[in-house]
C-alpha cells in the first residue's frame, strides 16, 4: 500500500506497524523531527479518499491544470482475487485464469455458477477424508496467499511440520513450513485445522509455499491421468510427460517452481495455459510476448494432431486451441491397460498400434473415454426412443381429441342455429296463416270489440308513408321500423310496421292495441290506428316533432332544457 495512502487510514500514528513506521520517516519535516505541515498540506491538495458501493477504496485527485476532473491514483481490491475468500473453502483465485477461481484438485463444486448472470463462485467440498497414512498424500503448492493459520506450531524440520499436521488429521487441512514467514529460530510451521479460504495464486512476493492434505488416488500419476500442475488438473488425453495421459497430447508443460502450466506453438514459443474445458475439449493460451491477433503470418501455422488452432482471436491476447476425440490409449502390455477396464492390449486394425482395445460386448466410448458395455449403449437409446414414441403418441390422441370436440362443438351450435332458424320461420307461417285465416273469414273487421282506435286500411297507410322509402324512416326498435307520414288534412302520423321476422301473432298484436288504445294519456304518444294485412302488422302513432323526453334525458346538450 502506498504510504500517502497508510498515513491517512492511520491517521499519521504509525502504531500499527514498522513499515507504516518507515512512511513517516519520508514525510517532510523541519527541526527537531516536528512536521512540515506546510508541505504536508500541499502534498494532499485537492485529494479524496472515496469507499464505493461495492467497497472499493479509492485515492482520488483532482487536476486542476488541464480541467479533467477526479482521476484514481490507487485503488483496491484491484481484482477479484484481492477479495478476501472470493471464490469460497478450498478453492484457488487466479485473475489471470478464465474464470479465476476453480477447485483445487480432489475436490468438486458445490454449486456451478452462472457466470452470464454474475454469479459467485460458491466454493467446494471434497472426499471423506482418510486418516490412513498409505492413503494421504500432500498437494504442494507456491507463491500462494491464504489467511492466517489458526495453529502455529514450533518445529526443528519440514519433515516434523507435516508429521504434526497428520496427528491432527482430520481436522488438519494444510500446513506451511517457510523460513520467509518469521525471523524466529527454529523456523515456523503453520497448520490450518478450519476449511481452507481461498487460495490467491501466483503472488511470488507475499505468497508462500503450502501443502494441502488430500488423498492419494486424487493426485497420483498414472497411464489415465497426469499429477496435477500446481492446483490445474491435467485431463486425459492431455499429457505433461511421458509416462501419463496420451503421448500423442505431449504438448503441455508444467513449471513445478511456479504451478503453472503452458503450451508451446511454433513461432509463438510456451505460453501460459489460462484454461483447459475437458467438456469441450478446449484450451485457451494466453500470449505472453507482443502479437497481433489477425495476423495472417501468425494463423498460417500448423499445430501437430490431436491440436488445431479454432480461434485466433479469444480477445487481444489469447488464442482458442481445440483437439481431437481420443481414440483407445496407447499400450505395450496387458498392465498398461490395468487404468482402462474392460480393454485388453492388442493390434488396431485402425492404424496397427497396440492398444487398449475394449473387450466384447464393450465399446470405446469417446465422452466418457471408457469402455462402455453395448446392453448400456442400446438401454440409453432403447430410453430416449420410447419416451420419443410415447411423447408423439399423446400428442396425436390429443390433437384427434381436440379435433373432434371441434367438430361436435361446431355441429351442435349448427344444429342449434337451424333449430332457432326452423322455429323463426315456422312462427312467421304460423303467424301468416292466422292472418289469412281471420282475414279469410272476415273477422278483422267484425271482431272489433274493445278496440276504441281506427282501423285503416293498406292502401291509405301506404299512401301516407309514400310506400315506405328509407327517406322517412325515423328509426328503428325490436318491434321493426319506423316511418313518417301524413294523412289527408295535413295529419302528420308515425307508422310502425312490424318486422317479418317477429314472433308475435295476431291475437298478440290485437292484445296490444286494444291496450294501447285505452292507455292514452297526454304524457303517453298516442295511438291513432292500426293496420292488418296478410304480409304487415302496423300500429299508427301520432308525430312527435319535438322527438321523445329520453333525448332530452341522455343527450350532453339537450339535457341542460330541462329544469326538474
Amino acid at each position: 500500500m502506498p504510504s500517502t495512502i497508510s498515513n491517512l487510514l492511520t491517521n499519521f500514528t504509525f502504531r500499527q506497524s514498522p513499515q507504516l513506521k518507515n512512511n513517516f520517516s519520508r514525510l517532510p519535516k523541519l527541526n527537531n523531527n516536528v512536521m512540515n505541515y506546510t508541505k504536508l498540506e500541499a502534498a494532499y491538495n485537492l485529494t479524496r479518499l472515496v469507499m464505493n458501493y461495492t467497497g472499493k477504496i479509492e485515492f482520488q485527485r483532482y487536476d486542476i491544470t488541464f480541467g479533467t476532473g477526479w482521476s484514481v491514483g490507487y485503488g483496491e481490491p484491484s481484482g477479484p482475487c484481492k477479495i478476501h475468500d472470493a471464490c469460497g473453502t478450498f478453492s484457488s483465485c487466479n485473475d489471470q485464469n478464465l474464470p479465476p477461481c476453480k477447485c483445487l484438485p480432489g475436490f468438486h463444486p458445490k454449486s456451478l455458477p452462472d457466470n452470464s448472470s454474475g454469479e459467485r463462485f460458491n466454493g467446494c467440498f471434497g472426499k471423506t477424508a482418510s486418516c490412513e497414512r498409505k492413503d494421504i498424500a500432500f498437494l504442494n503448492l507456491t507463491n500462494v496467499e491464504i489467511g492466517s493459520s489458526d495453529t502455529p506450531v514450533d518445529v526443528e524440520s519440514e519433515e516434523e511440520c507435516q508429521s504434526k499436521c497428520l496427528n491432527k488429521c482430520p481436522q488438519c487441512q494444510a500446513y506451511s513450513y517457510n523460513t520467509k514467514m518469521s525471523d524466529r529460530n527454529p523456523p515456523a510451521c503453520l497448520i490450518w485445522t478450519r476449511n481452507l479460504p481461498t487460495l490467491k495464486e501466483h503472488s511470488p512476493q507475499s505468497g508462500i509455499s503450502l501443502s494441502v492434505r488430500l488423498l492419494i488416488s486424487d493426485i497420483a500419476s498414472n497411464a489415465r491421468t497426469c499429477e496435477p500442475c500446481g492446483t490445474t488438473v491435467v485431463p486425459y488425453p492431455l499429457s505433461t510427460g511421458p509416462n501419463c495421459g496420451d503421448p500423442l497430447s505431449f504438448e503441455l508443460n508444467c513449471d513445478n517452481s511456479t504451478g503453472e502450466v503452458s503450451f508451446t506453438m511454433p513461432g509463438l514459443g510456451p505460453n501460459r495455459v489460462a484454461k483447459i474445458n475437458s467438456d469441450e475439449r478446449k484450451l485457451i493460451i494466453q500470449i505472453q510476448g507482443p502479437y497481433i491477433c489477425d495476423d495472417k503470418e501468425n494463423q498460417r501455422v500448423q499445430l501437430d494432431s490431436p491440436f488445431s488452432v479454432t480461434n485466433w482471436c479469444f480477445g487481444q491476447d489469447k488464442i482458442e486451441v481445440s483437439w481431437l476425440a481420443p481414440l483407445e490409449p496407447l499400450c505395450h502390455n496387458s498392465s498398461d491397460c490395468n487404468d482402462w477396464p474392460h480393454s485388453t492390449c492388442n493390434s488396431d486394425s485402425k492404424d496397427g498400434k497396440r492398444r487398449c482395445i475394449c473387450n466384447k460386448n464393450y465399446y470405446w466410448n469417446n465422452s466418457t473415454l471408457n469402455c462402455t458395455t453395448m446392453s448400456q449403449e442400446s438401454s440409453g437409446r432403447k430410453k430416449p426412443l420410447t419416451l420419443i414414441l410415447v411423447v408423439t403418441i399423446l400428442t396425436v390422441a390429443f390433437v384427434a381429441c381436440m379435433v373432434v370436440f371441434a367438430y361436435l362443438w361446431k355441429r351442435k351450435m349448427a344444429h342449434k342455429e337451424d333449430r332457432g332458424r326452423v322455429r323463426r320461420i315456422r312462427g312467421m307461417y304460423d303467424s301468416e296463416r292466422e292472418v289469412k285465416d281471420l282475414i279469410d273469414l272476415e273477422e278483422l273487421e267484425r271482431d272489433n270489440e274493445g278496440i276504441e282506435v281506427p282501423y285503416y286500411d293498406f292502401e291509405t297507410i301506404l299512401t301516407a308513408t309514400d310506400n315506405f322509402p328509407d327517406a322517412n324512416r325515423l328509426g328503428r326498435g325490436g318491434y321493426g321500423p319506423v316511418y313518417k307520414g301524413i294523412l289527408p288534412g295535413e295529419h302528420y302520423i308515425a307508422v310502425k310496421r312490424l318486422s317479418n321476422v317477429s314472433s308475435q301473432g295476431l291475437k298478440e298484436f290485437k292484445n296490444e292495441v286494444v291496450l294501447i288504445s285505452k292507455l292514452q294519456h297526454r304524457n303517453l304518444v298516442r295511438l291513432r290506428g292500426y293496420c292488418i294485412t296478410k304480409d304487415d302488422k302496423i300500429l299508427v302513432y301520432e308525430y312527435l316533432p319535438n322527438k321523445s323526453l329520453d333525448t332530452f334525458l341522455f343527450c350532453q346538450f339537450l339535457d341542460a332544457l330541462i329544469n326538474f
